[in-house]
């Protein structure tokens, strides 16, 4: 890795800015930065180690960056700290196929919150199951399903975890009528944490972004196991999973395709339609109404596109339209077998790619459309849906850790001089206070 400084001349010219206006900011191609005026140095440390409540990242006693000095237009001086930004790039040789146990394990430890509650009425019992730590249970009272804390109790330790399929028939737990279930399909990652012997916490693929309790197997005669489910949108992996971010982008896009959504764009006398996880047709439509043209450009195929994830192909980084100047995150879907095609004797096929707007709340639609050689099609849809995806979310993150806050704080050298010739001469050096604090104040 080589850590590379912000270039003086930036810094001096956002800085410009900042003395008159206490912040100021600006974008240079990838990067963005922002110089920040405080009024000392514990100010700047306060503001530094603000963090949030997920980040377990240790607090910093010093500044980070490299001091450079700066003079205000008012003749304040500071030392502004300027961050490294580091040139490494990733390398794919150093990726290590992970075990199905250590991708589970990774989830969980990631997983938030850490830790859930269920009121079991049948058994008057207030679960408290955390995770990878430890399981509690207290006592409810009546049926407030409140508990009573002076009941409240640890029941065992987390052990060991495992890869399994479902251990127990779970009695479905629904917060609300619009919860959705967990996916039970051979390829849903089942990973198991074990508390002890006969106690057990699994974790399945749902459609909730954080994690929520989906079931729970009370201890039968003839079934000792006490088992909870758990679900979130972190394991919905791919069958061909070799990490904790190989997610099914699939089950992104569900909302799409159980919805039946298409969308249309008409170039000319074209006007073509993308059916999310169905077809991909293109047509002529009079003024009248009636379609007179039409062919299909290809269907769904369900074998292509396992093949492309099979061999870790459908994710990718493409072109998204002609204001990107760097490849773009994408998703490739194959749509083949459309309409024959008499110049080159085959049916028509249709890549689509989608990517992840910068406006994520609008719906989606077609970027683009290109017929990158005789009856085979390359169209570009944005679909907002693949945003919270990894592989979409880390050029957000990455966007983010580029984006630099130059740190400034009074210099020590200036406030002592400062305050050694407005002192009166009889009083101690320690006590004064200059005059012009009040116009410095940020």
């Amino acid at each position: 890795m080589k850590p590379a400084i912000v270039g003086r001349w930036l810094v001096a010219v956002i800085f410009a800015a900042a003395s008159s206006a206490h912040d100021a900011s600006m974008v240079m191609a990838d990067s963005s930065y922002v110089v920040r005026l405080h009024g000392s140095e514990a100010e700047a440390l306060r503001q530094v180690n603000t963090k949030s409540p997920f980040d377990d990242a240790p607090g910093v006693s010093t500044l980070p960056g490299e001091p450079m000095p700066m003079t205000a237009s008012n003749g304040k001086r500071y030392v502004c700290y300027v961050p490294t930004v580091s040139s490494e790039e990733h390398d794919p040789t150093t990726d290590v196929k992970q075990t199905r146990v250590e991708i589970g394990r990774e989830i969980a430890e990631k997983l938030r919150p850490k830790c859930l509650t269920h009121a079991h009425v049948k058994s008057h019992t207030l679960f408290e199951v955390c995770h990878s730590k430890s399981i509690h249970r207290a006592d409810l009272v009546d049926e407030t399903q409140h508990a009573d804390p002076a009941s409240r109790a640890k029941v065992a330790d987390y052990t060991s975890d495992a890869d399994l399929k479902p251990l127990a028939e779970y009695t479905r737990i629904k917060p609300s009528p619009k919860s959705p279930e967990a996916q039970f399909t051979p390829e849903t990652l089942l990973y198991t944490q074990y508390f002890g012997p006969n106690i057990a916490v699994q974790f399945a693929c749902s459609d909730t972004p954080a994690l929520a309790f989906l079931g729970i197997h009370a201890p039968t005669p003839s079934s000792p196991l006490t088992a909870f489910l758990l679900g979130s949108r972190s394991f919905c992996l791919d069958k061909y999973a070799e990490s904790a971010l190989d997610l099914s982008v699939d089950h992104f896009l569900k909302p799409l395709t159980t919805s039946n959504t298409c969308i249309k764009r008409t170039e000319g006398w074209w006007t073509y339609e993308v059916c999310f996880g169905n077809k991909i047709s293109q047509f002529h439509r009079e003024q009248t109404g009636e379609i007179t043209a039409e062919f299909s450009l290809g269907q769904w195929s369900a074998a292509a596109n396992d093949a492309l994830q099979a061999n870790h192909k459908a994710i990718l980084s493409e072109f998204m339209d002609g204001t990107h100047d760097k490849e773009q995150p994408a998703y490739e879907e194959i749509y083949d077998s459309g309409t024959p095609c008499d110049a080159v004797d085959r049916t028509r096929m249709t890549r689509l790619l989608l990517f992840c707007p910068t406006l994520k709340t609008q719906p989606p639609y077609i970027i683009s459309i290109q017929e990158t050689s005789t009856c085979n099609y390359m169209i570009k849809v944005a679909a907002p849906a693949v945003c919270a995806h990894p592989h979409f979310a880390k050029e957000d993150r990455r966007r983010a850790e580029l984006s630099q806050t130059i740190h400034c704080v009074p210099d020590v050298d200036d406030v002592d001089e400062d305050a050694t010739d407005d002192a009166p001469p009889t009083a101690p050096v320690s006590n004064a206070k200059s005059p012009t604090a009040a116009k410095d104040e940020l």
